[in-house]
């Protein structure tokens, strides 16, 4: 249930009988019903009466006839059920009927029976198969015997492949929650390294705005700057002037206040040396004296 079926099957039943449902007088029918409902195909059902009392039975709004026909096997949809009374698989070389009423229920283009189908059962299976990859579709009308043994390898195939999808299910799975994991790490470790770099980004943008803030008032003041350097400038060379203009007096202000202090200094050492000869003269003096005591 809700899988894409392995093949859709168009069951046409041909002739007079209505048991093609019932177990003893159809075994291989009802086999192959059952393994197709078991496998969730789609039934559809085109009944071909071959005699005119078949046909006045086998009407549109004969629904009693059809339960007690089909049975179990009765489709829910009532249009997956037509009557073509006017065809007959196994004893026709071409159909008469619009290409427009079999590509309504089979999707073909066209219906043929098989050649050398060999069994005349009133039953016959149109198979219309396609691969998941290939949109063209096949067509092959084959007997009931035949359809059992086609539905058999499809289911084969479809369980062959159901473990083999099981298998790379159970090899990759622990790789998918490995995967998930280390995508989760990356997610993570994404995640901080883009708050760090938003963090650094933002840091940047803060310094570079405080920057941009003192070069502008750097920018604001380098007109006053040089106003003051100018006149700075102006006054040390005025001062410079000034003071090469005065230099020669100071300087001979200067040596005369040199020398005046030399002068001064030489009479106070003077001085100094003559008051020590005279205490060293009175100490050596009472020295002799009580020596001589």
């Amino acid at each position: 249930a809700g899988q894409t079926p392995i093949a859709s099957f168009l069951l046409v039943a041909s002739g007079n009988s209505f048991l093609w449902f019932d177990p003893v007088h159809s075994p291989t029918t009802v086999k192959l019903c059952k393994l197709l409902q078991g496998q969730g195909c789609r039934l559809r059902f085109v009944v071909c009466p071959t005699t005119s009392s078949a046909r006045n039975q086998w009407t549109m709004d004969n629904s009693n006839l059809r339960k007690g026909v089909f049975g179990s096997f009765l489709p829910k949809d009532p249009q997956d059920i037509e009557v073509w009374p006017h065809f007959d698989p196994f004893r026709s070389t071409k159909t008469d009927l619009p290409p427009i009423d079999i590509r309504k229920v089979s999707g073909a283009q066209a219906l043929r029976p098989c050649e050398g189908s060999g069994s005349r059962s009133s039953w016959a299976a149109v198979c219309n198969m396609w691969h998941r990859t290939s949109p063209t579709k096949r067509m092959v009308l084959v007997g009931v015997g035949i359809a059992v043994l086609v539905v058999g390898c499809l289911c084969a195939q479809r369980w062959i492949q159901k473990m083999i999808e099981d298998e790379v299910q159970k090899v990759t799975m622990p790789l998918r929650a490995e995967l998930s994991k280390v995508q989760e790490n990356m997610k993570e470790e994404g995640k901080m390294l883009r708050e760090a770099m938003n963090e650094q980004v933002s840091g940047l943008q803060e310094a570079l705005k405080t920057q941009l803030i003192r070069w502008q008032e750097v920018q604001e003041k380098t007109p006053l700057l040089e106003e003051a350097t100018s006149s700075l400038k102006e006054q040390v060379q005025g001062l410079q002037a000034a003071l090469n203009e005065q230099a020669p007096q100071l300087l001979a202000i200067l040596n005369e206040q040199v020398h005046r202090l030399q002068t001064a200094l030489h009479a106070q050492v003077q001085g100094y040396l003559v008051g020590m000869s005279e205490h060293v003269q009175r100490l050596q003096a009472g020295l002799d004296e009580q020596v001589q005591r």
